[in-house]
Protein backbone atom coordinates (compact mmCIF):
# COMPACT_ATOMS: atom_id res chain seq x y z
CA UNK A 1 0.00 0.00 0.00
CA UNK A 2 1.79 3.71 -1.14
CA UNK A 3 1.28 6.39 0.76
CA UNK A 4 -0.51 9.74 -0.83
CA UNK A 5 2.87 11.17 -1.09
CA UNK A 6 4.65 8.39 -2.92
CA UNK A 7 1.42 7.91 -5.25
CA UNK A 8 1.62 12.01 -6.13
CA UNK A 9 5.38 11.07 -6.19
CA UNK A 10 4.96 8.08 -8.67
CA UNK A 11 2.52 10.33 -11.25
CA UNK A 12 4.49 13.32 -11.56
CA UNK A 13 7.63 11.53 -12.94
CA UNK A 14 5.00 9.29 -15.45
CA UNK A 15 3.29 12.69 -16.62
CA UNK A 16 4.26 13.97 -19.59
CA UNK A 17 3.97 18.02 -20.89
CA UNK A 18 0.27 17.13 -22.33
CA UNK A 19 -1.64 15.80 -18.87
CA UNK A 20 -3.16 17.83 -17.68
CA UNK A 21 -2.41 19.02 -14.12
CA UNK A 22 -5.86 19.11 -13.02
CA UNK A 23 -6.40 15.51 -13.89
CA UNK A 24 -3.56 14.39 -12.06
CA UNK A 25 -4.72 15.94 -9.24
CA UNK A 26 -7.86 13.97 -9.22
CA UNK A 27 -6.66 10.86 -9.70
CA UNK A 28 -4.10 11.38 -6.94
CA UNK A 29 -7.25 12.43 -5.00
CA UNK A 30 -9.09 9.30 -5.52
CA UNK A 31 -6.10 7.13 -4.74
CA UNK A 32 -5.84 9.04 -1.32
CA UNK A 33 -9.22 8.34 -0.77
CA UNK A 34 -8.90 4.31 -1.80
CA UNK A 35 -6.08 4.22 0.77
CA UNK A 36 -8.53 5.87 3.18
CA UNK A 37 -11.08 3.64 2.93
CA UNK A 38 -8.67 0.33 3.24
CA UNK A 39 -6.62 1.79 5.72
CA UNK A 40 -10.63 2.37 8.27
CA UNK A 41 -11.50 -1.62 7.02
CA UNK A 42 -8.32 -2.84 8.19
CA UNK A 43 -8.61 -0.32 11.71
CA UNK A 44 -11.92 -2.29 11.46
CA UNK A 45 -11.31 -5.86 10.60
CA UNK A 46 -8.49 -5.88 13.41
CA UNK A 47 -10.94 -4.30 16.31
CA UNK A 48 -10.74 -6.95 19.31
CA UNK A 49 -14.19 -8.62 19.09
CA UNK A 50 -15.73 -8.70 22.65
CA UNK A 51 -18.31 -11.01 22.58
CA UNK A 52 -17.02 -14.16 24.56
CA UNK A 53 -16.09 -11.74 27.24
CA UNK A 54 -19.46 -10.42 27.38
CA UNK A 55 -21.31 -13.81 27.32
CA UNK A 56 -18.78 -14.39 30.23
CA UNK A 57 -19.65 -11.61 32.35
CA UNK A 58 -23.44 -12.31 31.50
CA UNK A 59 -23.10 -15.69 32.84
CA UNK A 60 -20.45 -15.11 36.07
CA UNK A 61 -23.17 -12.44 37.46
CA UNK A 62 -26.31 -13.82 36.13
CA UNK A 63 -27.45 -10.77 34.46
CA UNK A 64 -30.35 -12.60 32.72
CA UNK A 65 -31.81 -14.97 35.14
CA UNK A 66 -29.84 -17.83 32.97
CA UNK A 67 -27.85 -20.81 34.86
CA UNK A 68 -23.99 -21.43 34.54
CA UNK A 69 -24.61 -24.64 31.83
CA UNK A 70 -24.16 -22.30 29.14
CA UNK A 71 -27.16 -23.60 27.70
CA UNK A 72 -29.62 -20.74 28.21
CA UNK A 73 -31.69 -22.88 30.66
CA UNK A 74 -33.64 -20.68 32.95
CA UNK A 75 -32.59 -21.42 36.78
CA UNK A 76 -35.86 -21.48 38.70
CA UNK A 77 -38.36 -23.72 40.78
CA UNK A 78 -39.97 -26.84 39.39
CA UNK A 79 -43.01 -27.39 41.63
CA UNK A 80 -45.03 -30.68 40.81
CA UNK A 81 -47.31 -31.78 43.88
CA UNK A 82 -49.03 -30.09 46.37
CA UNK A 83 -46.14 -30.84 49.46
CA UNK A 84 -43.55 -28.55 46.97
CA UNK A 85 -42.65 -25.34 48.97
CA UNK A 86 -43.98 -22.74 46.32
CA UNK A 87 -46.85 -24.50 45.38
CA UNK A 88 -50.16 -22.08 45.62
CA UNK A 89 -52.07 -24.79 47.54
CA UNK A 90 -49.16 -25.60 49.90
CA UNK A 91 -49.80 -25.51 53.35
CA UNK A 92 -46.83 -25.44 55.80
CA UNK A 93 -47.01 -27.46 59.10
CA UNK A 94 -46.85 -24.13 61.41
CA UNK A 95 -49.56 -23.19 60.16
CA UNK A 96 -48.44 -19.28 59.56
CA UNK A 97 -51.81 -18.61 57.95
CA UNK A 98 -53.92 -19.36 60.67
CA UNK A 99 -54.51 -15.72 61.71
CA UNK A 100 -53.83 -14.50 58.49
CA UNK A 101 -57.29 -12.37 56.98
CA UNK A 102 -57.83 -11.54 53.70
CA UNK A 103 -57.85 -7.74 54.85
CA UNK A 104 -54.32 -8.16 55.61
CA UNK A 105 -53.83 -8.24 51.80
CA UNK A 106 -52.01 -4.54 51.39
CA UNK A 107 -53.37 -2.40 48.03
CA UNK A 108 -57.01 -4.81 47.39
CA UNK A 109 -59.84 -3.47 48.96
CA UNK A 110 -62.31 -6.38 50.73
CA UNK A 111 -65.48 -4.37 51.64
CA UNK A 112 -67.22 -4.89 55.29
CA UNK A 113 -66.71 -8.66 56.75
CA UNK A 114 -64.76 -9.75 53.45
CA UNK A 115 -61.81 -8.00 54.88
CA UNK A 116 -62.17 -11.10 57.96
CA UNK A 117 -62.50 -14.30 55.60
CA UNK A 118 -59.77 -16.38 56.41
CA UNK A 119 -57.00 -16.30 54.03
CA UNK A 120 -56.68 -20.43 53.66
CA UNK A 121 -53.98 -20.41 51.09
CA UNK A 122 -51.99 -18.85 48.62
CA UNK A 123 -54.78 -19.83 45.63
CA UNK A 124 -57.75 -19.40 47.65
CA UNK A 125 -56.93 -15.84 48.26
CA UNK A 126 -55.66 -15.07 44.84
CA UNK A 127 -58.83 -16.12 43.72
CA UNK A 128 -60.72 -13.77 46.06
CA UNK A 129 -58.07 -10.91 45.37
CA UNK A 130 -58.53 -10.66 41.47
CA UNK A 131 -62.03 -10.37 41.71
CA UNK A 132 -61.91 -7.42 44.49
CA UNK A 133 -58.66 -5.69 42.65
CA UNK A 134 -60.88 -4.63 39.65
CA UNK A 135 -61.56 -1.06 38.96
CA UNK A 136 -64.37 -1.81 36.40
CA UNK A 137 -66.75 -3.22 38.82
CA UNK A 138 -69.06 -2.53 40.91
CA UNK A 139 -69.05 -3.97 44.17
CA UNK A 140 -72.41 -5.44 44.04
CA UNK A 141 -70.94 -7.20 40.33
CA UNK A 142 -67.89 -8.20 42.72
CA UNK A 143 -69.64 -9.68 45.41
CA UNK A 144 -71.64 -11.77 42.64
CA UNK A 145 -68.99 -12.81 41.14
CA UNK A 146 -67.28 -14.32 44.05
CA UNK A 147 -71.02 -15.75 44.99
CA UNK A 148 -70.79 -17.47 41.69
CA UNK A 149 -66.91 -19.09 42.41
CA UNK A 150 -66.02 -16.97 38.72
CA UNK A 151 -62.13 -17.13 38.41
CA UNK A 152 -60.41 -14.29 36.82
CA UNK A 153 -57.08 -14.31 37.72
CA UNK A 154 -55.10 -11.00 37.89
CA UNK A 155 -51.13 -11.25 38.10
CA UNK A 156 -50.94 -7.83 40.32
CA UNK A 157 -53.37 -9.53 43.02
CA UNK A 158 -51.14 -12.74 43.35
CA UNK A 159 -48.15 -10.10 43.92
CA UNK A 160 -49.73 -8.34 47.03
CA UNK A 161 -50.61 -12.26 47.99
CA UNK A 162 -47.31 -13.64 47.69
CA UNK A 163 -45.39 -10.29 49.03
CA UNK A 164 -47.95 -11.23 52.48
CA UNK A 165 -46.58 -15.13 52.28
CA UNK A 166 -43.18 -13.88 52.11
CA UNK A 167 -43.74 -11.87 54.99
CA UNK A 168 -46.00 -14.18 57.23
CA UNK A 169 -44.45 -17.92 56.33
CA UNK A 170 -40.97 -19.31 56.80
CA UNK A 171 -41.55 -21.96 54.26
CA UNK A 172 -42.29 -19.31 51.90
CA UNK A 173 -39.99 -16.64 52.62
CA UNK A 174 -37.49 -19.34 52.41
CA UNK A 175 -38.80 -20.11 48.95
CA UNK A 176 -39.31 -16.81 47.33
CA UNK A 177 -35.33 -15.74 48.52
CA UNK A 178 -34.17 -19.50 47.49
CA UNK A 179 -35.20 -19.32 43.61
CA UNK A 180 -34.64 -17.26 40.69
CA UNK A 181 -38.26 -18.17 38.72
CA UNK A 182 -40.63 -20.67 38.40
CA UNK A 183 -39.87 -23.08 35.66
CA UNK A 184 -42.89 -25.14 35.57
CA UNK A 185 -46.50 -25.37 37.68
CA UNK A 186 -49.26 -27.92 37.52
CA UNK A 187 -52.84 -26.71 36.42
CA UNK A 188 -55.03 -25.88 39.29
CA UNK A 189 -58.60 -27.07 38.53
CA UNK A 190 -57.81 -26.89 34.64
CA UNK A 191 -56.39 -23.48 35.53
CA UNK A 192 -53.08 -23.09 33.39
CA UNK A 193 -51.19 -20.61 36.56
CA UNK A 194 -47.79 -20.78 35.29
CA UNK A 195 -47.70 -17.94 33.41
CA UNK A 196 -49.20 -15.63 35.61
CA UNK A 197 -47.21 -16.91 38.62
CA UNK A 198 -43.98 -16.53 36.69
CA UNK A 199 -44.47 -12.69 36.08
CA UNK A 200 -45.78 -11.98 39.78
CA UNK A 201 -42.75 -14.00 41.28
CA UNK A 202 -40.19 -12.25 39.51
CA UNK A 203 -42.27 -8.70 40.21
CA UNK A 204 -41.78 -9.74 43.40
CA UNK A 205 -38.40 -10.60 43.83
CA UNK A 206 -37.72 -7.35 42.14
CA UNK A 207 -39.12 -5.38 44.45
CA UNK A 208 -37.28 -7.02 47.50
CA UNK A 209 -34.09 -6.08 45.66
CA UNK A 210 -34.90 -2.38 45.23
CA UNK A 211 -36.11 -2.37 48.85
CA UNK A 212 -32.66 -3.85 50.25
CA UNK A 213 -30.94 -1.44 48.18
CA UNK A 214 -32.60 1.46 49.13
CA UNK A 215 -32.14 0.51 52.60
CA UNK A 216 -28.32 0.47 52.40
CA UNK A 217 -26.66 3.53 54.18
CA UNK A 218 -24.86 5.74 52.04
CA UNK A 219 -21.15 5.26 52.06
CA UNK A 220 -19.10 8.49 52.65
CA UNK A 221 -15.83 9.28 51.38
CA UNK A 222 -13.78 11.29 48.78
CA UNK A 223 -14.26 11.38 45.36
CA UNK A 224 -11.85 9.14 43.28
CA UNK A 225 -11.31 9.73 39.53
CA UNK A 226 -9.88 7.05 37.15
CA UNK A 227 -9.38 9.44 33.80
CA UNK A 228 -7.74 9.20 30.80
CA UNK A 229 -3.91 10.10 30.06
CA UNK A 230 -4.82 13.71 29.54
CA UNK A 231 -5.45 13.99 33.50
CA UNK A 232 -1.47 12.90 34.06
CA UNK A 233 -1.02 16.21 35.71
CA UNK A 234 -4.25 16.74 38.04
CA UNK A 235 -3.37 13.34 39.35
CA UNK A 236 0.82 14.78 40.04
CA UNK A 237 -1.16 17.69 41.46
CA UNK A 238 -3.16 16.19 44.23
CA UNK A 239 -6.74 16.14 45.14
CA UNK A 240 -8.96 19.15 43.79
CA UNK A 241 -11.89 20.33 45.89
CA UNK A 242 -11.79 16.29 47.35
CA UNK A 243 -11.11 14.71 44.15
CA UNK A 244 -8.92 12.36 43.72
CA UNK A 245 -7.55 11.84 39.74
CA UNK A 246 -5.71 8.52 38.89
CA UNK A 247 -4.97 7.89 35.35
CA UNK A 248 -5.92 4.39 34.00
CA UNK A 249 -4.60 3.25 30.62
CA UNK A 250 -6.35 -0.53 30.86
CA UNK A 251 -8.43 -2.58 32.62
CA UNK A 252 -5.52 -4.00 34.96
CA UNK A 253 -4.96 -0.57 35.96
CA UNK A 254 -8.74 0.36 36.61
CA UNK A 255 -8.51 -2.85 38.40
CA UNK A 256 -6.01 -2.05 40.61
CA UNK A 257 -6.85 1.61 40.70
CA UNK A 258 -9.89 0.64 42.33
CA UNK A 259 -8.67 -1.96 44.70
CA UNK A 260 -6.99 0.85 46.45
CA UNK A 261 -10.17 3.30 46.64
CA UNK A 262 -12.61 0.92 49.02
CA UNK A 263 -12.66 4.14 51.15
CA UNK A 264 -14.36 6.55 48.61
CA UNK A 265 -17.69 7.27 48.55
CA UNK A 266 -18.14 8.02 44.98
CA UNK A 267 -15.94 6.84 41.90
CA UNK A 268 -15.84 8.23 38.53
CA UNK A 269 -14.84 5.80 36.27
CA UNK A 270 -13.93 6.68 32.29
CA UNK A 271 -14.19 3.00 31.12
CA UNK A 272 -10.37 2.50 29.46
CA UNK A 273 -10.06 1.37 25.90
CA UNK A 274 -7.97 -1.45 25.41
CA UNK A 275 -7.06 -3.51 22.12
CA UNK A 276 -7.11 -6.38 24.50
CA UNK A 277 -7.51 -6.96 27.99
CA UNK A 278 -7.89 -10.72 29.78
CA UNK A 279 -11.81 -11.77 30.77
CA UNK A 280 -10.21 -12.30 34.41
CA UNK A 281 -9.48 -9.05 34.94
CA UNK A 282 -12.39 -7.56 33.79
CA UNK A 283 -14.38 -9.63 36.41
CA UNK A 284 -12.41 -9.43 38.56
CA UNK A 285 -13.02 -5.21 38.18
CA UNK A 286 -16.69 -5.63 37.83
CA UNK A 287 -16.85 -7.85 41.13
CA UNK A 288 -14.54 -4.74 43.28
CA UNK A 289 -17.49 -2.00 41.66
CA UNK A 290 -19.50 -4.20 42.91
CA UNK A 291 -18.38 -4.41 46.29
CA UNK A 292 -18.58 -1.02 46.14
CA UNK A 293 -22.46 -0.86 45.64
CA UNK A 294 -22.99 -3.29 48.11
CA UNK A 295 -21.42 -1.08 50.53
CA UNK A 296 -23.22 1.90 49.97
CA UNK A 297 -20.63 3.90 47.71
CA UNK A 298 -21.80 5.64 44.30
CA UNK A 299 -20.64 4.95 41.29
CA UNK A 300 -20.82 7.04 37.48
CA UNK A 301 -19.24 5.37 34.15
CA UNK A 302 -18.29 7.77 31.48
CA UNK A 303 -16.94 6.18 27.81
CA UNK A 304 -13.86 7.14 26.77
CA UNK A 305 -14.48 10.41 24.19
CA UNK A 306 -14.14 9.03 20.63
CA UNK A 307 -11.82 10.42 18.24
CA UNK A 308 -11.56 9.87 14.53
CA UNK A 309 -8.36 7.88 14.89
CA UNK A 310 -9.77 5.72 17.95
CA UNK A 311 -13.26 5.40 15.89
CA UNK A 312 -13.13 1.78 14.67
CA UNK A 313 -11.62 0.58 17.94
CA UNK A 314 -14.58 2.97 20.12
CA UNK A 315 -17.38 0.92 18.12
CA UNK A 316 -15.79 -2.41 19.56
CA UNK A 317 -15.01 -1.25 22.67
CA UNK A 318 -18.80 -0.16 23.05
CA UNK A 319 -20.26 -3.63 23.31
CA UNK A 320 -17.94 -4.58 26.33
CA UNK A 321 -18.36 -1.07 27.93
CA UNK A 322 -22.32 -1.61 27.87
CA UNK A 323 -22.10 -5.01 29.06
CA UNK A 324 -20.30 -3.64 32.27
CA UNK A 325 -23.12 -1.33 32.73
CA UNK A 326 -25.80 -3.50 32.22
CA UNK A 327 -23.97 -5.57 35.28
CA UNK A 328 -23.10 -2.58 37.48
CA UNK A 329 -27.31 -1.32 37.44
CA UNK A 330 -28.65 -4.98 38.39
CA UNK A 331 -26.13 -4.65 41.83
CA UNK A 332 -27.07 -0.93 41.83
CA UNK A 333 -29.84 1.02 44.63
CA UNK A 334 -32.25 3.85 43.37
CA UNK A 335 -29.23 6.59 42.88
CA UNK A 336 -25.94 4.85 43.12
CA UNK A 337 -25.14 4.43 39.83
CA UNK A 338 -25.36 6.51 36.93
CA UNK A 339 -24.02 5.73 33.08
CA UNK A 340 -24.04 8.55 31.39
CA UNK A 341 -23.18 7.43 27.53
CA UNK A 342 -25.88 8.42 25.06
CA UNK A 343 -24.84 7.51 21.55
CA UNK A 344 -26.37 5.08 19.00
CA UNK A 345 -24.97 3.43 15.89
CA UNK A 346 -27.27 2.98 12.36
CA UNK A 347 -25.94 2.20 9.56
CA UNK A 348 -22.56 1.89 10.61
CA UNK A 349 -22.60 5.85 11.22
CA UNK A 350 -21.88 6.70 14.84
CA UNK A 351 -24.59 9.25 16.42
CA UNK A 352 -23.76 11.12 19.50
CA UNK A 353 -25.90 13.50 21.69
CA UNK A 354 -24.89 17.25 22.01
CA UNK A 355 -23.19 17.78 25.62
CA UNK A 356 -22.22 13.66 26.49
CA UNK A 357 -19.02 12.91 27.49
CA UNK A 358 -18.01 11.07 24.42
CA UNK A 359 -18.21 14.26 22.56
CA UNK A 360 -15.86 15.51 25.44
CA UNK A 361 -12.15 15.85 22.78
CA UNK A 362 -11.54 17.15 19.32
CA UNK A 363 -12.34 14.58 16.98
CA UNK A 364 -10.13 15.00 14.32
CA UNK A 365 -6.81 16.50 16.18
CA UNK A 366 -7.03 15.29 19.69
CA UNK A 367 -5.81 17.76 22.14
CA UNK A 368 -3.25 15.82 24.99
CA UNK A 369 -2.94 18.80 27.74
CA UNK A 370 -4.54 18.90 30.69
CA UNK A 371 -7.46 21.04 30.49
CA UNK A 372 -9.05 18.59 27.93
CA UNK A 373 -9.58 16.15 31.34
CA UNK A 374 -10.88 19.26 33.16
CA UNK A 375 -13.76 19.88 30.70
CA UNK A 376 -14.47 16.00 30.42
CA UNK A 377 -14.59 16.32 34.24
CA UNK A 378 -16.75 19.39 34.13
CA UNK A 379 -18.40 17.64 31.37
CA UNK A 380 -19.60 14.62 33.24
CA UNK A 381 -20.07 16.96 36.49
CA UNK A 382 -23.04 18.32 34.48
CA UNK A 383 -24.44 15.36 33.47
CA UNK A 384 -24.76 14.02 37.18
CA UNK A 385 -26.33 17.13 39.03
CA UNK A 386 -28.10 14.47 41.70
CA UNK A 387 -24.56 13.49 42.87
CA UNK A 388 -23.54 17.18 43.38
CA UNK A 389 -19.60 16.73 42.34
CA UNK A 390 -17.80 19.51 43.55
CA UNK A 391 -16.40 22.15 41.03
CA UNK A 392 -11.75 21.16 40.40
CA UNK A 393 -10.13 24.35 41.87
CA UNK A 394 -9.05 26.46 39.34
CA UNK A 395 -7.82 30.07 41.09
CA UNK A 396 -4.69 27.77 42.41
CA UNK A 397 -1.68 27.00 40.15
CA UNK A 398 -0.45 23.71 39.56
CA UNK A 399 2.20 23.13 41.66
CA UNK A 400 3.86 20.40 39.41
CA UNK A 401 3.61 22.96 36.67
CA UNK A 402 4.05 26.24 38.44
CA UNK A 403 7.70 28.69 37.57
CA UNK A 404 9.14 30.36 40.67
CA UNK A 405 7.72 33.57 39.92
CA UNK A 406 4.43 31.79 40.18
CA UNK A 407 3.34 31.93 36.82
CA UNK A 408 3.46 35.37 36.47
CA UNK A 409 5.37 37.68 34.22
CA UNK A 410 7.72 40.24 36.30
CA UNK A 411 7.14 41.32 39.24
CA UNK A 412 3.35 42.61 39.84
CA UNK A 413 4.02 44.17 43.48
CA UNK A 414 6.84 46.12 41.92
CA UNK A 415 5.46 47.48 39.33
CA UNK A 416 2.29 48.84 41.35
CA UNK A 417 4.70 50.29 44.09
CA UNK A 418 6.41 52.29 40.59
CA UNK A 419 3.06 53.25 39.71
Amino acid sequence: RQSPVAVEDCVSKDMDENVDPTEVKSSVASLQREAGRKDEAMEVQDAFDWTDICRSLETTFNIDGFDNTGVGRRRGATITSVTDKGHLLYECLDDCFRNTKLGDIKGIPFPGAFARKPFENVWSAWRIASIFIRSDLSITEKIRLHNERAVMLETQALCAILRLAYDQCTDWTEFICGNQAIVKHPRIEDHNVEEFYEVAFEKVKEDLKEEAQAARPRKIGPIGFAAPESAILLEKDGPRGGVYTRVVKSFESLRNTLADWTTYGTWIIVLPMERKAEGSTIEETVKIAKTHLEEGGRIVTVWTPVTAKTLAEWISMSQLWSTIEATLRKFAGPDQIVTTASNMLCDGKLFLEAGCPETASQFFRLYPGVAAAKYLYENIRCRVPQFQLPFLETERSMRTSTTARGGRVGNSQGRRERA
